[in-house]
Formats: structure tokens, sequence, C-alpha cells
């Protein structure tokens, strides 16, 4: 092997671009810690902010549970209040229809007292003596 100039240019160029590349890495190490301890400072923060979110996010999961169990008791007691009632209705038009019947019978049964009052039954001879019995037999 045979060293020419050549080579010998080459191989200073390849040492001296080599001791600039070592001191640019070097150079920007001190740049990049700095950066370095500036994210790992950031991702602690997160962090925190993370567990704190967490705890906060587990609170408002327990207080929603609980609510939402609240509205199903609601929602349940609503239910059977709508049952109650829908029976009472029914029981209402059973009554009002009971009322009216007894209030028919009462208003014909007024009707013929009055039909009575005005024209009394004529009772003579046995039929009056038997009716006149009963009437004493019932006090």
């Amino acid at each position: 092997m045979k060293i020419d100039l050549k080579l010998i240019v080459i191989l200073i160029l390849v040492l001296i671009s080599g001791f600039f590349y070592f001191k640019w890495i070097n150079a920007s190490d001190d740049e990049l810690a700095r950066e370095n301890k500036k994210l790992i400072g950031q991702i602690k923060d997160l962090d925190k902010q993370r567990d704190s979110l967490q705890v906060v996010k587990m609170k408002l999961e327990k207080d929603f549970n609980e609510i939402e169990k609240k509205v199903q008791e609601r929602d349940l007691r609503i239910a059977k209040l709508n049952r109650d009632l829908q029976k009472s209705a029914e029981d209402l038009k059973k009554s009002e229809a009971a009322l009216k019947a007894e209030l028919a019978k009462m208003d014909s049964t007024n009707a013929e007292i009055n039909k009575i009052k005005q024209f009394p039954p004529k009772r003579e001879g046995e039929d009056l003596k038997n009716s006149l019995t009963k009437k004493l037999n019932q006090k």
C-alpha cells in the first residue's frame, strides 16, 4: 500500500471531521441535558395532575353511582305511585257507577213515595185490617 498525498489528506479530513463531530455531540449534550431536565420536570407535573384527576374522577364516579341509584329508587317509587293512581282511578270509576245506580234507585224510591203521598192507597175492609196489623207488628 502506497501512502500518497491524497490518502494523507483524506485521513486528516476524516480525523478533523471526527473531532468536530465529537465536539458537536458533546457541546449539545449540555443543552440536551437542560432540555431533558425540563421535560422530566414537566412529566412529573403532568403525573401529579393525572393522579389528582384520577382521584377526582373516582369521586365523581362514586357520586354518579349514588345519584343513579337514587334515580332508580325514585323511578321505582314513581312507577308504584302510577300503578296506585291507576288503580285508584279505576276504583273511582266503579264507585261513580255504583253511586249513579244508587242515586237512580233513590230517585225511583222518592218518586214512589211522592206518588203514594199524593195518591195514598185506599184500603177498605179486610185489606185495611191486614195493613194495620202489619204496621203494628213492625213497631
